[in-house]
């Protein structure tokens, strides 16, 4: 079991704080354990309040059954609204994949990078990822590694078999996503530009909540071999 949480306002409920996790070119859908090409409502898990002794904050959290697949996979935090709170990152439960998030050492090929990037902008085809598709990302994610380090947020460096602080891998997914490199590339497929938009926002978020914390000893590595 994946224990999706996020702190967030208090006294919301149980039913008020949702997640879904993006999968192949779809969802998944926890009822069933199968990938679903529509967010229906089996791919959407509610998160239960738990007390805190803040006066404003509460932990929302559920455990959920991971696919049994090489991850990451990414994982969307809605309020009740349904605008985009948060993200998280789960790995993969297949030989090979870690057995929980903030594990060291775990790795992802620049082409599974590229999937998850072109999975979370829809565009990704089955038939294969072709050189120019992984090519576009590489170059989004060289673009965004600049800003982030022109922003005094890069705490890795960049180069082949780089590695990048665990936590922070699901962010550079969402960032990678936003590019304007990709959308502006992929303008004319169905993104959904205000979702993309909204995970960059929340990386960027996240990203400095998780400097703030000073804990910068989990890596992942991206290998580009």
């Amino acid at each position: 079991m994946f224990p999706i949480s996020i702190r967030y306002d208090k006294g919301l409920g149980n039913l008020a704080i949702s997640a879904r996790m993006l999968y192949g070119l779809g969802y998944w859908d926890f009822a069933n354990q199968v990938e679903s090409a529509d967010d229906t409502a089996n791919c959407r898990v509610y998160l239960s309040e738990l007390p805190t002794s803040s006066l404003t904050l509460s932990w929302y959290t559920v455990d959920v059954t991971l696919p049994s697949a090489p991850g990451p996979f990414p994982i969307e935090i809605f309020d009740g609204n349904g605008d985009l709170i948060g993200d998280d990152l789960a790995p993969g439960t297949a030989a090979g994949s870690t057995g929980g998030t903030g594990s060291a050492g775990v790795g992802i090929t620049r082409e599974q990078l590229a999937i998850k990037v072109l999975s979370n902008l829809k565009v990704y085809d089955r038939s294969g990822l072709d050189a120019e598709d992984q090519q576009n990302v590489l170059d989004a994610y060289d673009a965004v590694y600049q800003e982030l380090k022109d922003d005094g947020l890069v705490t890795w460096t960049q180069g082949e078999g780089e590695t990048i602080p665990v936590r922070f891998m699901n962010s550079v997914i969402a960032l990678v996503s936003a590019a304007d490199v990709l959308l502006g590339t992929y303008a004319q497929e169905p993104v959904d530009v205000q979702r993309i938009m909204a995970g960059k926002v929340a990386a960027e978020r996240r990203i400095r909540r998780q400097l703030a914390s000073a804990q910068d000893t989990e890596t992942t590595t991206v290998e580009y071999f």
